[in-house]
């Protein structure tokens, strides 16, 4: 690492604690189209002004709009409109360009946004106009947030749904691995090649649409949505395809502010972690080195936030004044086993930001928190929103720092456990890393572990043994379930006050039992304020 990048780490980690940051939530246009009738103009404009005052009322200070999948859910000029070429055949099933939807049960649901967005298209055209007026009225950014290669339902059975744009239904030879196409065929297969002029021109058009018609504060250009983009073996070769989309994209900003007269910025979801990032062709440093981005997401791969987020290395290559903003999503996970999650909650969000703050980021941002959770949540959501971007006081605040596997999103890669490979009797193996973010010296924590199979261990924390105790007696009952076939087995122990320090704490077990632990038999690891 260059000395450059070397002081750009122990800036990160030497910041002072700032009162107040800034909170970027996304709002899914599939969330606002399927959870609101919107049967006529007026019950559009009071789910606009809804959809906003949930999330200011609750510390938003941005929010980011998305608006298209591969089709467009507003009257584009550029991209195929959700309702094109969709109607209903006499037997009553959804039809696209005369095909059956895949099921009904996803038919009836896709023809109803279909519906509902030709609608507000019809009724009101201006819908984005009202809803960044009402986002100014309310002090908070309207941004326009653009999925960059949305491949929802692109599996083998699922190709005539309303998702797919004319272009994806009609040249199959612009998408990066249609050859894979089979029953085991992974969806992300059948993705746009970026390297193809036609896929470029096409996704250029849109972007500059979204910012010379329809005025906002910026734009996020979701990478995350989905990768890869290039053919198999081209990714970093085609870096620089990126690299000129993100020119053009600040050169189009620039025109936009003139237009509207007033900034007009920009924003990247990227992968959490940089070599990933650059695996799939994104050159970081150069879009940071060349002033192309003035918010950066690095955000996993899929729902489940990841805590081991390349913080401190996006810091390094994204010095300020770009604002880092790492992405808290749906849920989290501590194992491979996808069956064993846990969806956001006030403790959990707040652990990720306050690590994540600790290591250098700037700002909190939510993905797939919806005005629909608040009616399933019993944690004071989306109250506790504000809490997230105010550093200081999250500082204070009870949390729970949960120890996250990763889901790698390139080529080439293939996922690995984050626990120990294996704890033999009668030893230990290495530790394992939780981040605890700030605020943490002298408080209380207790550690809790959960595996598939019987736990006789002692738990150490930054070399320190830790007394047992029963979960019961730290009241921690949101914990996964075991799922059929498992018998879950839970320890906690309580660290003594003095052994956690602020960041990244190591955590080791002692295995007293008679057989070895194996990676796969962990579920779970928390580190609980």
């Amino acid at each position: 690492m260059n000395v450059f990048a070397v002081s750009c780490v122990v800036m990160a980690f030497t910041a002072p604690l700032a009162c107040a940051s800034a909170v970027y939530v996304n709002s899914d246009a599939w969330n606002f189209f399927s959870d609101n009738e919107l049967k006529d103009r007026g019950a559009i404009a009071a789910a606009i002004d809804a959809d906003v005052d949930f999330y200011v009322d609750a510390g938003a200070t941005a929010v980011f709009y998305n608006l298209n999948a591969q089709r467009a859910l507003f009257g584009s000029k550029t991209a195929t409109p959700l309702w094109k070429d969709v109607s209903v055949g006499e037997d009553g099933r959804p039809l696209l360009r005369g095909k059956p939807f895949v099921t009904d049960q996803d038919g009836s649901r896709f023809l109803a946004m279909a519906n509902r967005a030709h609608r507000v298209s019809e009724l009101m055209p201006d819908f984005i106009a009202r809803r960044y007026a009402r986002c100014r009225a309310r002090g908070v950014e309207m941004w326009h947030s653009m999925r960059m290669n949305d491949i929802h339902y692109t599996y083998l059975g699922s190709e005539w749904i309303p998702l797919h744009s004319d272009m994806w239904l009609d040249r199959k030879d612009l998408l990066r691995a249609w050859y894979r196409h089979s029953w085991r065929g992974e969806w992300r297969d059948n993705g746009f090649d970026y390297a193809k002029k036609e896929v470029l021109d096409a996704h250029l058009a849109l972007m500059r649409e979204y910012l010379l018609e329809y005025e906002s504060d910026g734009i996020e250009l979701d990478w995350m949505r989905c990768v890869p983009l290039f053919a198999p073996g081209h990714d970093e070769s085609n870096a620089h395809v990126l690299t000129q989309f993100m020119r053009e994209t600040r050169k189009t900003a620039s025109e936009a502010a003139a237009k509207w007269g007033h900034p007009v910025k920009i924003a990247v979801r990227v992968p959490a972690r940089v070599r990933e990032a650059y695996g799939v062709g994104m050159d970081i440093a150069t879009w940071a080195r060349e002033g192309l981005v003035d918010v950066v997401v690095p955000s996993p791969r899929d729902t489940s936030t990841e805590m081991d987020c390349d913080v401190a290395l996006y810091r390094a290559i994204c010095p300020r004044p770009i604002v880092l903003a790492p992405d808290v999503d749906y849920c989290c996970r501590s194992s491979d086993d996808k069956r064993y999650f846990l969806p956001f909650s006030a403790d959990i969000d707040r652990g990720f930001v306050s690590g994540w703050y600790h290591d250098g980021a700037d700002a909190a941002y939510l993905y797939n928190h919806f005005p629909r959770h608040a009616k399933e949540r019993h944690d004071g959501y989306p109250a506790y929103i504000a809490s997230l971007g105010d550093r200081e006081a999250l500082a204070r605040m009870p949390r729970r720092h949960v120890f996250t596997s990763h889901a790698p999103i390139g080529e080439g890669e293939f996922p690995s456990s984050p626990y120990w490979n294996a704890v033999w009797r009668n030893c230990c193996n290495g530790c394992v890393k939780v981040n605890c973010g700030e605020g943490v010296s002298g408080r209380r924590a207790v550690v809790v572990i959960g595996a598939k199979t019987s736990l006789d261990v002692d738990v150490i924390v930054n070399s320190v043994k830790c007394a047992p105790v029963s979960l019961d007696t730290v009241c921690h009952k949101d914990l996964p379930e075991a799922k059929e076939g498992d018998a879950l087995c839970y320890v906690a122990a309580v660290v003594p006050p003095g052994v956690l320090h602020d960041g990244w704490n190591g955590v080791e077990i002692f295995n007293r039992g008679p057989v070895d632990l194996k990676s796969r038999d962990f579920v779970w690891l928390e580190v609980k304020l």
